[in-house]
């Protein structure tokens, strides 16, 4: 029977690491280690998990959520490698129906779907996925380079191989290294499972980092997210080849920084000479070619009005380094905050 880890990296997660645990180790398999690595918790989480029966916990100083789970890899001994966050919780059987899909359709990583708790919505599912659907390389690719549908490393089953020295659990980032790790393991893979079963509890977290208010958090996650834009802008002009798959991938590369960066308008008093100042060498550093400008105004050419105004020209201003454009498109949502703010 093969032995399958599970990782919970946790930081201050006090409120919810008892039931993420138990959750865990209530699972009809035998063959299971749970491993909690704390990044410097300063509440009672890590008390918690250390009272709980055949729970492994290994606490490091605040190193990042990525160092957490690098930890928990090299100190497992799965032949099956998942991970859970400390606040998010396992569906009742999940394991063992994963396990049991592993060798029934032989592959090295499955993709299953989650759900909001507590209410229920699904969290980011694959278009029109059937269950036991085979996803095959080509669409991986796709998949990782034009959305969402892949980034997060919770919501799967890995082969321990794919995980294994992989290098971008070495990048001290504080959002988008789930991306990074799954390009990187699942570049090569001739095939993927993706099932439409929910076997995963995702808690919308106020508390979280990347929904920080404070401005150094916002302008640090920003950051973060151009390096993850420009490794995953490297890595579509070196993997893909197809036009208009090439189109969405740099749109929805520089719309995700869009989104992170739409953050700002949270924090009160952010100036223009605040922009400049931490934005435009950032932005500046985007590699786009004048082939990729092209089709990312190609694609934005193609969209809708609607979507035009909400996302299409600042995400295109981006692409171009544009700073005072995207930040003429900044302040629209500064202002529609403030009206917010005053009808509140």
């Amino acid at each position: 029977m093969k032995k399958v880890s599970i990782i919970i990296p946790n930081y201050n997660g006090e409120e919810y690491i008892g039931r993420c645990i138990e959750s865990v180790l209530s699972q009809d398999y035998p063959e299971k280690e749970v491993i909690v690595v704390d990044d410097g918790s300063t509440d009672k989480s890590v008390d918690i998990a250390k009272n709980a029966d055949c729970v492994k916990v290994h606490s490091v100083k605040h190193l990042g959520v990525n160092a957490a789970r690098k930890l928990g890899l090299q100190k497992s001994n799965g032949d099956y490698i998942m991970f859970v966050d400390a606040d998010d919780f396992l569906k009742s059987g999940a394991i063992k129906t994963l396990v049991e899909k592993m060798e029934k359709y032989d592959v090295d990583v499955i993709r299953f779907n989650a759900e909001y708790y507590p209410d229920g919505g699904i969290v980011m599912p694959i278009a029109n996925v059937e269950d036991n659907n085979i996803i095959e390389h080509d669409e991986i690719i796709s998949l990782l380079v034009t959305g969402y549908k892949l980034n997060s490393l919770w919501g799967k089953i890995y082969k321990r191989e794919l995980l294994d020295g992989n290098p971008s659990f070495n990048y001290d980032l504080s959002l988008g290294e789930d991306l990074l790790i799954n390009v990187e393991a699942c570049k090569d893979l001739d095939k993927m499972l993706a099932i439409d079963d929910s076997f995963y509890y995702y808690r919308m977290n106020n508390k979280s980092l990347t929904r920080s208010r404070e401005r150094w958090r916002v302008t640090q996650n920003i950051k973060d997210r151009l390096f993850v834009t420009c490794e995953m802008l490297r890595f579509v002009s070196e993997n893909v080849s197809d036009n208009e798959t090439k189109q969405i991938a740099i749109y929805e590369q520089l719309k995700a920084v869009w989104e992170v960066m739409k953050r700002l308008a949270l924090i009160d008093d952010y100036k223009k000479e605040d922009f400049e100042a931490d934005f435009k060498d950032c932005i500046a550093q985007l590699g786009l070619s004048e082939d990729d400008e092209k089709k990312l105004n190609c694609y934005v050419a193609k969209m809708g009005v609607l979507e035009k105004l909400k996302n299409g020209l600042p995400v295109k201003a981006i692409g171009k380094k544009d700073s005072n454009v995207v930040w003429k498109n900044f302040c629209r949502y500064r202002f529609l905050h403030k009206i917010i703010k005053r009808g509140e």
